[in-house]
């Protein structure tokens, strides 16, 4: 029997960019085609999510959530490439998700991946794969969290107004910086 050390769907990242190195590559990036791209978290920074599972037909049992935490590993930048400025798109970063805050899970493996998104679609189909598709918003469903604050009900978290889900980060920013 071989038994495999490193999981090669969720191999550890050993290299993050540096805030200079990561600026390079967002501004010559193939994908943004303005000067419309802007910092809005920088490495270190940590987000919550919330996984939900929905409730099984026939059961009537409620919505089973778990709140798992992310540590964006290099800068996350966001750009826009219509004229109208109003499509805000995520450029990646390496982020690992390392803590599930609530819902009882024990996390065996931190997950290991190359933007939020893929954080996001990973955490499920590692711990989740026959409970609810991978598909999500990051930008909906990543909210900053900076450790001081329990998360044991995620819906009376996001209530609080200094708790800003990553669209209201952008639009903050892009108020701001008068980007937009």
């Amino acid at each position: 029997m071989n038994l495999v050390e490193e999981d090669p769907l969720n191999k550890p990242h050993y290299v993050f960019l540096s805030e200079e190195k990561m600026l390079e590559k967002v501004e010559n990036s193939p994908k943004i085609k303005t000067a419309n791209f802007l910092r809005i978290a920088t490495a270190g920074q940590r987000f919550v999510f919330r996984v939900g599972l929905g409730i099984r037909s026939g059961t009537g049992k409620n919505d089973k959530e778990f709140i798992f935490s992310a540590i964006i590993n290099e800068d996350l930048y966001t750009y826009s490439n219509d004229q109208a400025k109003i499509k805000w798109r995520l450029f990646n970063c390496k982020a690992t998700v390392d803590l599930c805050l609530s819902g009882n899970l024990n996390m065996y493996e931190p997950i290991h991946a190359y933007s939020i998104n893929d954080a996001f679609s990973k955490t499920i189909a590692f711990y989740f794969p026959l409970n609810r598709k991978s598909s999500g918003n990051a930008q909906t469903e990543f909210y900053q969290w900076d450790g001081s604050m329990p998360i044991e009900i995620f819906n009376a978290y996001k209530k609080f107004s200094k708790n800003r889900n990553i669209k209201e980060i952008i639009k903050s920013q892009i108020k701001r910086t008068n980007v937009g």
